[in-house]
């Protein structure tokens, strides 16, 4: 078998651009030696993604416009690697397909990639919001954080993987969750991503919505080793759980954790 010839210039820049192009409305480069941050219409000309896969400036695709977002991504508070292997478990068992990345800051982020032209951004935020729930992870942020009626807001940009320094130390990589070891090769690890529909985004909702439905079977009364709730917050003086969390009050019934005895670790979310 003959080994593949190294994919050129122009293929890379289309890989990327069909991966972290965003919404080709908005995007913002960054200089990290001034701070000083650019935001610019239209889509991104070859030589701004080249800049920053050599790592002269940097690129943040904007990935939510007019109601419709091509990815979700899921930033984590630190380098503890159980939280997205959690999350790529959990998102499989949906059938979504997530890709772990080391941050720039050390961290972990995981992407699941939406078809094109983008799917209801309204959907995506409501499936994100119950398989953080499932999970149970705390102090995780989720891009876009709006739901794409406002283009010019931060939350709707997120920075883009394969930054050329970043990238030399092993960060800004898709890792192997086996090893959690960058992909040798970056570019055939995203040729090998599938991309997610909005039927499957309809399907975590629709699951999630029987599930809160069927918690009228239980109550705490009559099944307490079945219910949990999240404990007051110190001088909250009400219940739930911390305001950081989705974003959700402390009082939202929407982060309320149910547990069944069925699995040991599934739990239903009261999501939108």
């Amino acid at each position: 078998m003959n080994p593949r010839r190294p994919r050129d210039t122009r293929e890379k820049v289309g890989l990327f651009r069909r991966f972290f192009g965003g919404q080709p409305n908005h995007y913002l480069t960054t200089d990290l030696q001034t701070g000083r941050i650019a935001r610019f219409q239209g889509p991104a000309p070859a030589e701004v993604i080249l800049d920053h896969l050599a790592g002269r400036r940097l690129f943040s695709p904007c990935l939510s416009a007019s109601g419709r977002t091509r990815a979700l991504v899921f930033e984590f508070t630190g380098p503890e690697q159980l939280p997205p292997m959690a999350l790529l478990v959990r998102a499989g068992s949906h059938g979504l397909t997530t890709a772990i990345e080391r941050s720039r800051s050390g961290a972990f982020r995981s992407w699941i990639f939406l078809e094109n032209p983008g799917v209801s951004a309204a959907k995506a935020r409501m499936a994100s919001t119950c398989l953080v729930a499932e999970i149970r992870a705390k102090g995780v942020s989720v891009f876009p954080n709006a739901l794409g009626s406002k283009e010019d807001i931060p939350e709707c940009f997120v920075e883009a993987p394969l930054f050329g320094p970043a990238a030399v130390v092993g960060q800004t990589l898709f890792v192997d969750p086996g090893t959690f070891k960058p992909h040798p090769d970056q570019w055939d690890f995203l040729c090998s991503l599938p991309k997610a529909g909005e039927s499957l985004l309809d399907e975590i909702i629709s699951l999630n919505r029987f599930e809160r439905e069927a918690e009228g079977a239980y109550s705490p009364e009559t099944h307490p080793w079945e219910t949990r709730t999240a404990p007051p917050r110190a001088g909250s003086g009400q219940g739930g759980t911390p305001s950081g969390v989705m974003g959700f009050p402390d009082s939202s019934p929407e982060m309320q954790l149910v547990a069944f005895t069925e699995s040991k670790y599934a739990v239903r979310s009261k999501c939108p």
